[in-house]
């Protein structure tokens, strides 16, 4: 499967405030992607976390809507809306793909938001998250595998439906425990994806990297 070339990007799935301190600054991530899981690990409330994250200047900064309907749900928008204001800090809103969760896609088009579809288990979803206007989708790799889920036969569908109606929507592809599972999702026709620490730190922690480099600075020290 042939895909068109395009830019590359990774996000960085966490809101450890020290984690994002060192990382950041590497300056390789276009943003950071939250949910609610990964802020309640976090100590104080999602404003505090929120806030702190801000500070370090992320390119972008995803914030999942909570609630069961619609109402709820645009109810905790207005509640981060008044976050931003507060902070000058221009959030992107992730939607859960459920019936309620495209009710509040449609309403916050028709306010330009920019919106993350998210808990995406299948290409079914993700046709009607595009059709619904999202700009952005977040299949969940890992969790696909571990419910029987071909996750990226689901990749590939996603990406065939994108290309072949000429859309605009992203594929940011979520939820992995392997380096081996990222780099199948991109070539599955994942556009970009977003990492937790621990797939973070398995790219830069190769044991047989800091030996190669050890071994060439012990060779450098005796000159």
């Amino acid at each position: 499967m042939k895909h068109q070339k395009g830019e590359a990007m990774i996000y960085l799935d966490t809101a450890r405030f020290d984690y994002l301190s060192e990382r950041l600054p590497l300056g390789i991530f276009e943003g950071i992607t939250t949910n609610p899981k990964i802020l309640s690990k976090e100590p104080g409330n999602r404003e505090s976390i929120l806030e702190g994250i801000v500070k370090l200047h992320p390119k972008s900064l995803f914030v999942q809507l909570v609630g069961d309907n619609f109402s709820q749900m645009m109810e905790d928008y207005y509640n981060i809306k008044e976050l931003e204001n507060k902070l000058q800090f221009k959030f992107k809103m992730k939607v859960p793909i459920t019936v309620e969760g495209i009710k509040v896609i449609k309403r916050l088009k028709s306010l330009n938001e920019e919106i993350l579809g998210t808990v995406i288990y299948g290409s079914d979803q993700a046709i009607l998250a595009s059709i619904a206007g999202c700009d952005y989708l977040a299949p969940y790799v890992n969790r696909m595998i571990t419910n029987d889920i071909d996750a990226f036969l689901q990749l590939e569908q996603m990406r065939q439906f994108i290309d072949d109606h000429d859309l605009n929507t992203k594929i940011i592809a979520a939820s992995f425990k392997r380096v081996d599972e990222v780099m199948k999702a991109y070539q599955s026709g994942a556009h970009f994806v977003t990492i937790g620490e621990d797939v973070l730190d398995q790219m830069l922690s190769k044991k047989i990297v800091f030996e190669a480099v050890s071994e060439f600075n012990r060779v450098s020290n005796h000159r």
